[in-house]
């Protein structure tokens, strides 16, 4: 990670000389450390079960593309990031925005097969077997209910709000939680608050919370408005201060909750099996994944 930021503040300030090379090397790296073998090299499978970006018309395709033969040194400006060109000083005119934004996509798209990976979903499961007459009743009565508390939902007033006082299943709850646990550097609960929306494990989420809060401190929080935006939904309205990075911000931060069930779905506020889920990181400050817009513009 350290590595990559680096070579983003390289992109940003428009040394593509030295942002490509480090992102090329990081792609190799990163498929070696699961494959033995590195992303250029032959004998690696990059494909994966049920992702877009490690289907069979993807990386592997991307990687024919990418390791073509250059034989011949050339001043000439390309516009593909070639790895046996650049990485031995064959294409000298690979300094360019176009080689260097294309670059980061391929290391992107690369994580998400890295990460099925690590999870074991390079092959596909075993099929589900088909559901009993008694479970396909019971799962039409789940859906009866389902659909009579969608029916039934109506948004909370402010009055109700204030009555509530972060009921327990609330979710002004649920961020409160995350947000005193920010404060403690409780990274495990906030992990159990955010990893629905990671394909990574709890301790795996952890660990990439960690290297994000480890440098933003949060003095102080209070929760102004609370809105029940959809039967699953809500928005929360923030005041807060505190510093990032030595940088102090104050001021309202707007975040984002789901109310998910257990297989990773929306579901309606109230029904059992549900939790609320953060899905802001950090409202007052820019996301540290900007790097994904930055590179593909």
């Amino acid at each position: 990670m350290r590595l990559a930021e680096l070579a983003l503040a390289d992109y940003r300030d428009r040394r593509y000389h030295a942002c490509v090379p480090v992102v090329l090397a990081l792609l190799d790296g990163m498929v070696n450390d699961l494959e033995q073998h590195g992303f250029f090299s032959q004998a690696v499978n990059l494909s994966a079960w049920d992702s877009f970006a490690a289907c069979s018309s993807g990386l592997d395709q991307l990687k024919s593309v990418l390791f073509r033969p250059r034989k011949k040194t050339t001043e000439k400006s390309i516009d593909l990031p070639y790895r046996n060109g650049i990485l031995h000083g064959m294409d000298l005119g690979y300094d360019n925005r176009m080689v260097a934004a294309k670059s980061w996509p391929a290391l992107f798209a690369t994580a998400d097969w890295a990460r099925r990976i690590e999870q074991g979903k390079k092959e596909a499961p075993q099929p589900t077997p088909e559901a009993s007459w008694r479970e396909m009743l019971e799962l039409l009565k789940g859906n009866a209910d389902a659909n009579a508390s969608l029916e039934a939902w109506r948004p909370r007033n402010a009055e109700e709000f204030c009555a509530a006082d972060h009921a327990v299943g609330s979710p002004e709850a649920a961020l409160d939680e995350f947000l005193r646990a920010w404060q403690q550097k409780s990274y495990g609960v906030m992990a159990k608050r955010t990893h629905a929306f990671s394909d990574l494990s709890i301790n795996a989420r952890a660990g990439e919370l960690r290297g994000y809060y480890q440098s933003v401190v949060l003095s102080d929080f209070t929760l102004e408005e609370v809105a029940d935006t959809t039967p699953c939904m809500a928005e929360i309205v923030v005041l807060g201060s505190g510093t990032q990075r030595g940088n102090p911000f104050s001021g309202r931060g707007r975040f984002k909750l789901a109310y998910l069930g257990d297989d990773g779905m929306p579901i309606v506020h109230g029904l059992p099996g549900g939790t609320w889920f953060v899905n802001s990181w950090n409202p007052w400050h820019e996301h540290r994944y900007e790097a994904v817009e930055t590179a593909t513009q």
